[in-house]
């Protein structure tokens, strides 16, 4: 008798840790922002809309959207900064570089 329930207990110990392997959140890689991070030089800039556009040290040029934590009236046209920001072009951080 006390096998029989000594296989019943382990049998639905397997069945419940079976279970609880698949009860894991999956973590989706679009779940977490991507931040890229751009060394180039200000174009432009246009505090009162918060657009920079900035010439990559590889020659490429783009137009990003500064976040509302970051003073652009800190940085000018032609200065070197390092860029971070997301794939949706939002400046979360700026440098400048000496």
């Amino acid at each position: 008798m006390k096998r029989t329930m000594l296989k019943k207990c382990i049998l639905l110990m397997g069945a419940v840790l079976f279970m609880i392997s698949f009860a894991s959140v999956p973590v989706s890689s679009q779940d977490i922002e991507a931040t890229k991070t751009i060394k180039g030089s200000i174009l432009a800039i246009q505090a009162d809309t918060g657009m920079v556009e900035v010439k990559y040290e590889s020659g490429e040029r783009m137009s990003l959207k500064a976040g509302s934590d970051i003073n652009l009236e800190a940085f000018g046209e032609g200065q070197h900064v390092t860029i971070e920001c997301s794939d949706e072009g939002i400046i979360t951080n700026m440098n400048k570089l000496d």
